[in-house]
């Protein structure tokens, strides 16, 4: 039985190496990109911190230069998050076109 098992389970890899599933792209048509750059109190950039949307869960973190590019988000409004661990957390409202940065 446990031969038979492991036949079936080796099968199954085989087939879905064999053929695996289509990648279905999302239609850049319905989506935006953000871009920005976060900076402290001073204008001092901020690498490392979180930047991301809760609804669709899309996220990225800010480069050295404290500089972020969020792509494929969803036309319409949405409200931009940042947190970085000794900042205090903010928020941005930011309205996205199908295929423009925002």
């Amino acid at each position: 039985m446990n031969r038979f098992v492991s036949l079936a389970f080796v099968f199954l890899v085989l087939a879905c190496i064999a053929r695996p599933a289509p990648l279905v792209g999302q239609d850049t048509g319905q989506t935006g990109t953000i871009v920005g750059r976060v900076v402290d109190e001073r204008g001092g950039t901020v690498s490392g911190a979180q930047v991301f949307l809760t609804r669709p869960a899309i996220g990225t973190q800010t480069r050295a230069d404290g500089r972020y590019t969020l792509t494929r988000v969803p036309v319409g409004p949405q409200v931009l998050r940042v947190r970085m661990l000794g900042f205090r957390p903010d928020s941005a409202s930011v309205t996205v076109s199908a295929g423009q940065e925002a």
